[in-house]
């Protein structure tokens, strides 16, 4: 999806923006629209099983990366962790999707 800049009143900061949604550019929803571009790119390289990355590496750049990025505890990211999952991927179609 397409995002926008805006300006954050009275915080001196900006936001980055979903156009097309009411949401941060990086929440789960665009988050998962990016996931699967990523899951989606094939790749020839041996071992991979014809795709550029595995579950477990997406899992990685997709969940685990952005955690560490905002410096998250460890104890936050193993309470989401036990929770009910709230992503799915699909392995034949190669697509996250969001569980209500």
């Amino acid at each position: 999806g397409k995002v926008k800049v805006e300006e954050v009143e009275g915080a001196g900061r900006s936001a980055v923006r979903a156009v097309d949604a009411p949401c941060l550019a990086g929440s789960g929803s665009l988050m998962t629209q990016c996931i699967n571009v990523l899951a989606a790119i094939p790749s020839s390289r041996q071992g991979s099983g014809g795709w550029l990355l595995s579950l477990n590496e997406l899992l990685e750049v997709g969940f685990y990366n952005p955690l560490r990025a905002i410096n998250a505890p460890d104890a936050l990211v193993q309470h989401l962790l036990s929770k009910r999952p709230q992503l799915r991927f699909d392995p034949t179609c190669r697509r996250f999707s969001l569980v209500a």
